[in-house]
């Protein structure tokens, strides 16, 4: 089932239920995400970004990349150049200004995506 306009956010190519599928684009700058509350997996079409974990650790993500950030993750990604991924977002997205509710914590509370270009790691 494809998106009919009314249904699709900036970006939807699909949706159904609490699943989407969207191109999108971003300019230079951080992103910071606070307990993520969808699974989404990226692939970066083109440009350069950094994603950072909470403990600091961080991985450079170029074209051909994918990363899989898991719900509940916390961290940043900024980008050094404008990016143009494909993402897969699942999970109920929270349109409010209320923190999402915590979610549960594996490897010590910390969450941390899976990067890889054709998974191999691309440390920063």
């Amino acid at each position: 089932v494809i998106a009919t306009p009314s249904q699709m956010s900036d970006g939807d190519i699909y949706k159904a239920g609490d699943t989407a599928v969207r191109v999108w684009t971003r300019q230079p700058g951080p992103v910071e995400v606070r307990d993520k509350a969808t699974t989404e997996s990226i692939y970066v079409l083109s440009g350069e970004m950094f994603v950072t974990n909470a403990d600091g650790s961080a991985v450079r993500c170029v074209a051909g990349d994918t990363v899989a950030l898991p719900r509940g993750w916390t961290g940043r990604y900024d980008v050094a150049s404008a990016v143009k991924a494909v993402s897969v977002v699942v999970g109920k997205e929270t349109t409010s200004a209320a923190a999402p509710a915590p979610s549960v914590s594996h490897a010590g509370g910390k969450r941390r995506p899976i990067v890889g270009g054709n998974w191999k790691c691309n440390p920063a």
